[in-house]
């Protein structure tokens, strides 16, 4: 599923909604307007009209849709529940399950590739996977104008065909084993799999279940370059926070310096605690603590994920530096209330990073979000520093949009994460945030793109207490 080269009139509205160069307050109520995004409501009926040629209205679309899919020929067990399902995604309380989602694409009629981008556009969900076996059999199926039920049965053939197969188990063991220590040559890589199944469309099939039975032992049904891309920029992020990290005295692992040019007098720095030594730190209450490092001190998963997604002191003076609050929200719109629900605990982090189950960095529902926000955090923490006349490592892009978007859409495409969208609330803020970078040096007393970033999350989540 690649980038795609169009825009509709919604995604050039939210394109002109960051083209502005807003300011925070325009930004932020841009950003809180759920009609400047893609809503499954939007993109349902707008696949109606295009893919079906109906003239639909907006206050017709449900009773519209309800009736293509009892019209398509579905087992009566595989739209059980339907109604309510429909509901829920029209009253905005949750977007289609994968399941649904995949049921939708077969009912309105829609291509494989026309089907990738309902997915993640309308959905919110990663396109179809080259590897999983049944979601490739999908692919066949929409892209030569197959039903649903007709996919299911080649589903349910494919797996009689391969379960006495012992090489099936072994590979996904090996794979296993071979994450786990950190061997990256083991396996087909997923863009060689794409080619043997990119033009499906009028591909006899029997040649395409052959090739499925060829090469089942490669679908082990999540990504691992997502897996490893999601440790690596996660090790990025720790090593530009360790780099130089804004002052917060509440940081147990913060130095205190004596510095004559400070107002204060004193002034707090992180240190490199690689050589064994006793050195004085801030401690949590903030008492100066005497502390011994052995050497081999690293920074936790808690203590990266609480830096990056924390409510930013330059916010305002009453707050304590504990994490971004995540609050039950009720009386927000929806799209506001998945993106402020977008970034987990820093124990949920820990999951998507955890080798025994690398993939939860496909499968995990948040992961593809915080793929998206620690490359954006990790790229802002750098060019910002290199931006305030800090040396930094490489050469600076001569403009932080375009290396931001063209590489973070190259690394998720290779993962098989949705590229970045405009209407997507989520991606819109980040995509924002990224454009200051290019305003050239601020002023102290100017938020940056994380502090933007965290400002703003933390703001709607307040908005539920209105």
């Amino acid at each position: 599923m690649g980038v795609p080269q169009y825009k509709g009139d919604i995604t050039q509205h939210a394109y002109d909604g960051f083209e502005k160069h807003y300011e925070y307050d325009e930004m932020l109520g841009f950003l809180r307007d759920s009609a400047n995004f893609m809503s499954v409501r939007k993109g349902i009926l707008r696949e109606l009209k295009e893919c079906l040629d109906f003239d639909v209205n907006d206050d017709e679309v449900i009773s519209v849709l309800t009736r293509v899919v009892n019209e398509h020929g579905f087992d009566p067990d595989d739209i059980k529940g339907f109604d309510t399902e429909i509901v829920a995604w029209f009253d905005g309380s949750k977007p289609p399950s994968r399941a649904w989602a995949t049921k939708l694409c077969f009912a309105l009629q829609l291509n494989n590739e026309e089907a990738g981008h309902f997915l993640w556009k309308v959905c919110k969900l990663n396109g179809f996977s080259v590897r999983s076996a049944e979601e490739m059999i999908y692919c066949y199926c929409l892209a030569n104008g197959k039903s649903y039920e007709y996919a299911k049965s080649i589903i349910a053939e494919f797996a009689k065909e391969i379960a006495n197969n012992p090489q099936i188990q072994e590979y996904k063991q090996l794979v296993q084993e071979c994450i786990r220590k950190k061997a990256l040559e083991f396996t087909v890589r997923t863009d060689t799999l794409s080619r043997i199944f990119v033009d499906l469309k009028g591909l006899d099939e029997q040649t395409f279940k052959k090739r499925m039975v060829d090469h089942a032992k490669y679908f082990i049904d999540y990504s691992v370059s997502a897996y490893h891309e999601m440790v690596a920029i996660y090790e990025e992020a720790k090593k530009q926070i360790k780099k130089d990290r804004p002052v917060v005295v509440w940081l147990s692992d913060t130095v205190e310096l004596q510095d004559k040019d400070a107002e204060s007098g004193i002034r707090y720095a992180t240190r490199n605690f690689s050589s064994p030594r006793k050195y004085n730190v801030v401690h949590s209450k903030g008492q100066i603590v005497e502390k011994q490092f052995d050497g081999k001190y690293e920074f936790d998963c808690a203590l990266i994920w609480q830096h990056l997604v924390e409510v930013n002191i330059s916010i305002g003076k009453t707050q304590t530096g504990e994490a971004r609050p995540i609050k039950a929200i009720s009386s927000v719109c929806n799209h506001i209330q998945m993106l402020l629900e977008s970034l987990p605990s820093a124990s949920r982090l820990q999951e998507l990073t955890r080798p025994s189950r690398p993939e939860n960095a496909t499968k995990n529902s948040a992961a593809r979000m915080v793929f998206v926000f620690l490359y954006f955090a990790q790229f802002a923490i750098r060019w910002e520093r290199y931006l305030f006349d800090v040396e930094e490592e490489g050469e600076a892009p001569e403009e932080f949009f375009s290396e931001f978007y063209e590489g973070l859409n190259e690394l998720l495409e290779n993962c098989g994460y949705g590229y970045l969208y405009y209407p997507n609330p989520f991606d819109w803020h980040i995509l924002t945030c990224v454009r200051l970078l290019d305003e050239g040096t601020k002023s102290d007393d100017e938020l940056g793109a994380l502090e933007w970033f965290n400002k703003a999350m933390t703001e709607m989540a307040g908005d539920s207490d209105e």
